[in-house]
Protein backbone atom coordinates (compact mmCIF):
# COMPACT_ATOMS: atom_id res chain seq x y z
CA UNK A 1 0.00 0.00 0.00
CA UNK A 2 2.85 2.32 0.79
CA UNK A 3 3.64 2.14 -3.07
CA UNK A 4 -0.04 3.37 -4.37
CA UNK A 5 0.05 6.21 -1.78
CA UNK A 6 3.71 7.23 -2.85
CA UNK A 7 2.15 6.99 -6.69
CA UNK A 8 -0.90 9.09 -5.45
CA UNK A 9 1.11 11.66 -3.69
CA UNK A 10 3.20 12.42 -6.81
CA UNK A 11 0.50 12.37 -9.13
CA UNK A 12 -1.06 15.43 -6.62
CA UNK A 13 1.75 17.34 -6.74
CA UNK A 14 2.00 16.72 -9.85
CA UNK A 15 -1.41 18.58 -10.83
CA UNK A 16 -0.45 21.18 -8.17
CA UNK A 17 2.51 22.09 -9.95
CA UNK A 18 0.62 22.32 -13.17
CA UNK A 19 -2.64 24.60 -11.91
CA UNK A 20 0.18 26.92 -11.40
CA UNK A 21 0.96 26.88 -15.37
CA UNK A 22 -0.71 28.74 -17.91
CA UNK A 23 -0.97 26.28 -20.04
CA UNK A 24 -0.51 28.04 -23.55
CA UNK A 25 2.15 30.33 -22.14
CA UNK A 26 3.77 28.00 -19.38
CA UNK A 27 4.26 30.97 -17.62
CA UNK A 28 3.25 30.58 -13.83
CA UNK A 29 0.75 33.12 -12.31
CA UNK A 30 2.80 34.84 -9.96
CA UNK A 31 5.26 36.17 -12.37
CA UNK A 32 2.96 37.87 -13.48
CA UNK A 33 3.97 40.21 -10.16
CA UNK A 34 7.38 40.35 -10.91
CA UNK A 35 9.23 43.11 -11.73
CA UNK A 36 9.93 44.19 -15.62
CA UNK A 37 13.31 43.19 -15.20
CA UNK A 38 12.80 39.47 -13.68
CA UNK A 39 9.99 39.04 -16.54
CA UNK A 40 12.77 39.78 -19.40
CA UNK A 41 15.29 37.76 -17.97
CA UNK A 42 13.38 35.00 -17.42
CA UNK A 43 12.08 34.88 -20.84
CA UNK A 44 15.77 35.22 -22.52
CA UNK A 45 17.74 32.92 -19.79
CA UNK A 46 15.48 30.42 -19.54
CA UNK A 47 15.58 27.66 -22.21
CA UNK A 48 11.73 26.43 -22.46
CA UNK A 49 11.49 30.17 -23.77
CA UNK A 50 12.01 31.55 -27.17
CA UNK A 51 13.24 35.13 -26.52
CA UNK A 52 12.75 35.72 -30.43
CA UNK A 53 8.91 36.03 -29.57
CA UNK A 54 8.97 38.22 -26.74
CA UNK A 55 7.18 41.56 -27.92
CA UNK A 56 7.63 44.65 -25.16
CA UNK A 57 5.52 47.37 -25.80
CA UNK A 58 6.75 51.13 -24.40
CA UNK A 59 5.53 54.45 -23.96
CA UNK A 60 6.93 56.17 -27.24
CA UNK A 61 6.14 59.72 -26.88
CA UNK A 62 7.44 60.56 -30.93
CA UNK A 63 4.63 57.43 -31.77
CA UNK A 64 1.14 58.83 -33.27
CA UNK A 65 -0.24 56.33 -30.95
CA UNK A 66 1.63 56.74 -27.81
CA UNK A 67 2.80 53.22 -28.18
CA UNK A 68 5.79 51.36 -29.83
CA UNK A 69 6.74 47.72 -29.55
CA UNK A 70 10.41 45.79 -29.80
CA UNK A 71 10.65 41.91 -30.36
CA UNK A 72 13.28 40.00 -28.20
CA UNK A 73 15.63 39.48 -30.93
CA UNK A 74 15.88 43.07 -31.50
CA UNK A 75 16.93 43.07 -27.55
CA UNK A 76 20.68 43.21 -26.99
CA UNK A 77 20.71 43.47 -23.28
CA UNK A 78 18.15 44.13 -19.81
CA UNK A 79 20.03 46.95 -18.10
CA UNK A 80 19.06 47.69 -14.62
CA UNK A 81 17.60 51.11 -15.83
CA UNK A 82 17.05 50.29 -19.65
CA UNK A 83 16.59 48.11 -22.20
CA UNK A 84 19.38 47.50 -25.02
CA UNK A 85 18.38 47.45 -28.72
CA UNK A 86 20.01 46.86 -31.77
CA UNK A 87 20.83 50.11 -33.28
CA UNK A 88 22.33 51.82 -30.02
CA UNK A 89 18.64 52.65 -28.67
CA UNK A 90 18.32 52.36 -25.01
CA UNK A 91 14.55 52.24 -23.51
CA UNK A 92 14.08 53.52 -20.10
CA UNK A 93 12.50 50.45 -18.48
CA UNK A 94 10.40 52.69 -16.76
CA UNK A 95 8.50 53.32 -20.03
CA UNK A 96 7.83 49.86 -20.36
CA UNK A 97 3.88 49.03 -20.42
CA UNK A 98 3.54 45.63 -21.42
CA UNK A 99 5.38 42.35 -22.27
CA UNK A 100 3.69 39.70 -24.79
CA UNK A 101 4.86 36.11 -25.34
CA UNK A 102 3.22 34.29 -28.54
CA UNK A 103 0.82 37.32 -28.27
CA UNK A 104 -0.44 36.29 -25.38
CA UNK A 105 0.19 39.29 -22.67
CA UNK A 106 1.78 38.00 -19.78
CA UNK A 107 2.68 40.92 -17.61
CA UNK A 108 1.32 44.28 -17.93
CA UNK A 109 0.80 47.83 -15.89
CA UNK A 110 -2.11 49.03 -17.88
CA UNK A 111 -4.26 46.53 -15.75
Amino acid sequence: MSGKSEKEREIKETSVNDSKNDSKTGFEENLKEKSIRDVLNRLKWDPRFDFEEVEVVYIDRVSGSGYSSVWGWEIEDVGHKFLFVLGDTMIPIHRIVEVKYRGKAIWSKLR
